[in-house]
């Protein structure tokens, strides 16, 4: 997976390449059970909770970039 970016940092034309895949996890997550996992089908991107398969989050991977960018930049902290 990589983030493609404008040469323009103020257009924010985020981009997400990742072709199709099988859910993936985090190596960090080791043997554990609990973690989110991702993938991409049909030019969408969907995550899930490892313990809670069944339900899943489809989004763009526009939008799933921009949110990664905002977490990034610290955007969302006050949230903490």
């Amino acid at each position: 997976m990589g983030l493609e970016t404008s040469s323009d940092p103020s257009r924010r034309n985020w981009k997400i390449r990742m072709p199709e895949s099988a859910w993936q996890k985090s190596r960090y997550s080791a043997s554990s059970n609990e973690c989110v996992e991702v993938r991409t089908v049909n030019s969408t991107v969907e995550l899930r909770e490892s313990d809670e398969g069944h339900l899943i989050l489809r989004t763009t991977p526009t939008a799933l970039a921009a949110l990664l960018h905002g977490i990034k930049a610290g955007e969302f902290d006050h949230h903490a």
